[in-house]
């Protein structure tokens, strides 16, 4: 137990630096206070595996920028690998495969468990957090749910990463085959890691001996996926072209506090989109006969996150100004009569306050095919789902209005759109990629596509492990376990491929996990102990079929 003197003084220390604005903690000061938390949850080897891996800096790598965010929990998990005298190989790309011989005479059945490394990095505006420098700083939610303070979690997938880790530990204290632990690199980033398993591969030998594949990546305690959605996304840019300010004052309108969160999973939802609220405030100015320029402007975080906050610095005439700002609260209040349903209006904010004044300003073009790009980009959910078998509502297609930055790379000045298209049907991420690309076009954007992920059809009949995870499920809960597609994109979807694992029987199962991909990402502890034994029952029982 950690000496509550040292916790009372840092507790009192965290408690002084949020009153002085000096964020965050030391990396050891948040790891004692993180230790706290978890010290008394069980399974305390699940636990303390979080812990671990939560200390260690793993954001996925920002899309077209250099690789290396993921070599710090590379090296864990090799280190933790020799620790354990297991065997491990690592691939070119940084996935990471641990062998679990079998402790059972004459077993012939290989399993692969699975989860992947990386977790997104969000937190909240103003939080001033280097995911490369600082570990995950845990905090005790409520009784049932944990936390991190203003950032994500990463539960998503680091609760998976967790589970095997406590397996490998426990290992000889249950019967079990070969396992293989499978740990993959930026799964949140496009899939990188699990396209290079094919065939080929450095992995390919032993995953191919493997019939039976856990995917310990889903947020839902008592469901098991069988299906998930494809996705593509398309990156929307053009030169950033100034000229002088010829207006008299710049402010800054930023919007924050908004939901967000997984943009496949929340999307049905039908949540705000922080770009699609600076569209009516832009349109309502436009409405007013408002003149403006545009000085700088960004918005969201990732592009499978929806987005929760925008800023955009705007220079106009100072006699406009009360104008202006009763544009902005009118759109406001109307955020909250459409949105106050499905969003905590309480912590939703929309600001306009003055600032330096910017001698540059968007040439009026660019403004203006911005301006119109926000309303005509489709958002949202697109199509759901009809199929008569389907026990509640799943979205088929939908598309995330992602981002908008303003990057400035080796001298070249961009803006840039993000749209990150899903569907369980590819035909239909292309028919819509295809509207955004049209929409470019009018306004002489470029598009580039990237980042194709297929979609799982589920089986038409249930399989033995889908079979094997109800009976353990009900064993544990005196349940049945629900089948489920998820409107997300799982790393099965790529095992199954021609070239990978067609033959594969394959699930995807997770304890319960809310809000991934945002900063109120929190997980339920009551969870994680029934699930840590539920895979544990389906690596004893697989070994009987």
């Amino acid at each position: 137990m950690i000496n509550h003197l040292v916790l009372v003084i840092v507790v009192i220390i965290f408690l002084i630096r949020q009153i002085t604005s000096e964020e965050p903690l030391s990396p050891s000061e948040i790891n004692i206070l993180s230790h706290e938390v978890i010290s008394p949850l069980t399974p305390q080897s699940v636990w303390n595996a979080f812990y671990n891996i939560s200390r260690i800096p793993r954001p996925s790598y920002d899309e077209g920028k250099p690789l290396g965010n993921l070599d710090q929990i590379q090296k864990y998990l090799e280190s933790f690998s020799d620790q354990n005298k297991l065997v491990h190989n690592k691939d070119k790309l940084g996935n990471i495969l641990i062998h679990i011989p079998s402790n059972i005479n004459n077993s012939i059945v290989v399993v692969v468990l699975q989860c992947h490394m990386d977790m997104v990095p969000a937190k909240e505006e103003g939080y001033n957090y280097d995911f490369m420098k600082y570990p995950t700083y845990l905090v005790r939610e409520s009784d049932d749910w944990v936390k991190a303070y203003k950032t994500t979690l990463g539960a998503d997938d680091g609760m998976g990463c967790a589970v095997m880790n406590a397996l490998a530990v426990e290992r000889n204290m249950f019967s079990h085959g070969d396992i293989l632990l499978l740990y993959t690199v930026d799964e949140e980033t496009g899939m990188r890691g699990v396209k290079g398993l094919g065939y080929g591969s450095l992995l390919y030998p032993y995953l191919a001996k493997a019939k039976y594949y856990l995917n310990l990546d889903s947020e839902d305690w008592g469901i098991q996926t069988i299906g998930s959605a494809g996705g593509q996304t398309s990156y929307i840019s053009t030169q950033v072209r100034y000229v002088p300010n010829n207006f008299d004052v710049t402010f800054s309108l930023v919007i924050n506090g908004l939901k967000g969160g997984h943009s496949g999973i929340d999307i049905i939802n039908e949540g705000a989109n922080s770009i699609k609220q600076l569209s009516c405030i832009f349109n309502e100015w436009d409405n007013k006969k408002i003149l403006f320029s545009i000085n700088d402007i960004n918005a969201g975080e990732k592009r499978n996150s929806i987005p929760r906050m925008a800023k955009v610095d705007v220079s106009f005439f100072s006699k406009d100004y009360d104008v202006a700002k009763a544009a902005v609260d009118s759109c406001f209040s109307l955020f909250k009569k459409i949105y106050s349903s499905v969003e905590d209006v309480s912590k939703v904010t929309f600001t306009f306050s003055k600032t330096e004044f910017n001698k540059n300003a968007f040439e009026d073009t660019l403004v203006t095919s911005i301006k119109k790009m926000f309303v005509l980009l489709p958002h949202g959910v697109q199509r759901m789902m009809h199929d008569s078998t389907l026990t509640e509502p799943l979205v088929e297609s939908s598309t995330n209005l992602a981002l908008i930055q303003r990057l400035n790379e080796s001298g070249q000045n961009e803006i840039t759109i993000v749209e990150y298209t899903r569907s369980s049907v590819i035909e239909s991420v292309l028919y819509i990629q295809k509207q955004v690309s049209l929409i470019a076009d009018i306004f002489g954007w470029k598009v580039v596509t990237g980042g194709l992920s297929p979609a799982w059809k589920p089986t038409p009949k249930p399989t033995p492990l889908q079979i094997i995870a109800n009976d353990v499920y009900k064993e544990i809960t005196g349940k049945q376990m629900r089948s489920l597609a998820i409107h997300a994109g799982l790393e099965t979807a790529q095992i199954i491929q021609e070239g990978f694992y067609p033959n594969m029987d394959l699930i995807s199962v997770g304890p319960t996990i809310q809000f991934p991909h945002t900063p109120y990402e929190h997980v339920q502890i009551s969870t994680i102990d029934p699930f840590f034994r539920f895979v544990k029952g389906c690596l004893m029982k697989i070994q009987n079929l």
